[in-house]
């Protein structure tokens, strides 16, 4: 048995009125709804089990932190990039997909019940997602350019 504690952030206040989606105030849940997690790594940390899209840099910041997840692509994303994504990471045995036309609560629930009964799955999953994460990615790219930057005469 497992307590679920939700961390997640609402997007936008229009987003309810848009997308029909319960307004978060209006469920009940231990938990917090922040419009904007502004220090995304803290949240990551806190998380035993990520739920998300799979969008590039969400990946990365999964990688990076090292927390296994659950991810559900969206498929209208271009080309369905999304997916590609996710499958990357599962084929690492870094993440759970569930596809979007798959997902329910109920599948969800299945899928997290399993995660959280399982530390050592949890673990073997976060090592994967840590092997895969770049943390000095955009110091590398910036050195990289410097580097270019300076052989071609430009800096």
């Amino acid at each position: 048995v497992f307590t679920l504690n939700v961390r997640r952030p609402s997007g936008s206040p229009d987003t309810f009125a848009v997308t029909g989606v319960p307004d978060p105030d209006q469920v009940t849940y231990p938990g917090a709804v922040d419009f904007l997690i502004e220090d995304t790594a803290t949240a990551y940390v806190w998380a035993d089990v990520v739920l998300a899209r799979a969008g590039a840099t969400t990946l990365a910041e999964i990688a990076a932190i090292g927390r296994p997840a659950v991810l559900i692509p969206l498929p209208t994303a271009a080309n369905d990039h999304q997916t590609k994504n996710a499958e990357a990471l599962a084929a690492a045995g870094a993440v759970v997909v569930v596809p979007q036309s798959e997902c329910s609560a109920e599948r969800l629930g299945v899928v997290l019940r399993e995660l959280m009964g399982d530390e050592a799955r949890r673990e073997t999953m976060a090592r994967a997602s840590r092997s895969l994460g770049r943390p000095g990615a955009a110091r590398d790219v910036a050195d990289a350019l410097v580097g270019l930057g300076s052989a071609k005469g430009a800096l």
